[in-house]
């Protein structure tokens, strides 16, 4: 928490990045396995590429990160056995990652996208507490690029759809 807190208040003071090419696709791959090592409860997590491989220009490691906290906070809100599915597609002038889990919602986005000090808390089925500042890292980060960060309930009331769009 108190790590999250400090990178927060570093990304504030962050005006603008340096950007370079990177592959996306490759990116949210390396996350994908790099996670597995956190994914404790067995969930089966899957990944869509639709069309060809996608290239970006940003801050990886900043890129990285809000990938990286999009997929832990999936795979800490999911139910055990639970499915998260990555998708990456091109929409418009935006390349768009979807992170999608099957776990516990959430209650009020508002709260999570509004002040950087105004954390909430989301409980999951074995007690475990997330603050939402995770996803601020996120929503600065996208920022910083120029693009767009939302969070919404599933449709069908099952977990969670995040979703970052970086500007082509």
């Amino acid at each position: 928490l108190t790590n999250k807190m400090l990178d927060l208040y570093r990304l504030g003071e962050v005006e603008s990045i340096k950007r370079t090419d990177f592959d996306i696709d490759l990116l949210v791959k390396q996350v994908i396995k790099g996670s597995e090592f956190l994914n404790t409860k067995e969930l089966k997590i899957s990944y869509s590429l639709e069309g060809e491989h996608k290239t970006i220009s940003g801050d990886l490691i900043y890129a990285e990160q809000a990938i990286i906290n999009l997929i832990d906070n999936a795979i800490g809100f999911s139910h055990s056995q639970g499915e998260i599915l990555v998708k990456i597609f091109k929409k418009g002038g935006y390349i768009v990652v979807n992170v999608i889990d099957q776990g516990v919602g959430i209650e009020d986005k508002h709260k999570i996208l509004s002040g950087m000090l105004n954390p909430t808390r989301r409980t999951d089925e074995h007690g475990s507490v997330g603050h939402g500042l995770g996803l601020k890292l996120v929503r600065r980060i996208m920022k910083l690029h120029g693009g767009k960060f939302d969070i919404n309930n599933n449709k069908d009331g099952k977990g969670v759809t995040a979703t970052i769009e970086f500007p082509l």
